[in-house]
C-alpha cells in the first residue's frame, strides 16, 4: 500500500470539511431502557447484556418461522415486537 501512494503518478490529500447537512458526530447504540456500565475510557460505555430463557424465546422463533414460511408480514411483526420490545416499527 505504501508503494502505490508514494509512487501514484499524482499526490492524494485529505481535507477536512466538516459535517454535512443531517450528519451526526456519534450513533447512538443504546435504547432508553438499557442499563450502561462504565469501561476504563470515559466516553465508552457498556450495555449489560439482557438475559433470554430459551423455554420463552424457542416458541416465539418457532412461530417467526412459521410466520416467514407463510410470507406473513403481519405475523412476522407481532413476533419480533415480543422477542424486542424496544423495537418500534410502523404497522403495515
Amino acid at each position: 500500500m505504501r508503494y502505490a501512494i508514494a509512487n501514484a503518478p499524482y499526490a492524494c490529500y485529505a481535507c477536512y470539511t466538516g459535517l454535512r447537512p443531517g450528519e451526526k458526530w456519534y450513533e447512538e447504540l443504546f435504547h432508553l431502557e438499557e442499563k450502561l456500565g462504565k469501561t476504563t475510557h470515559s466516553k465508552i460505555l457498556l450495555a449489560a447484556p439482557r438475559s433470554n430463557h430459551l423455554v420463552q424465546v424457542a416458541p416465539l422463533m418457532n412461530a417467526l418461522k412459521v410466520a416467514s414460511d407463510n410470507y406473513s408480514e403481519e405475523e412476522i411483526q407481532m413476533v419480533l415486537e415480543q422477542l424486542v420490545p424496544e423495537m418500534t416499527v410502523e404497522k403495515l
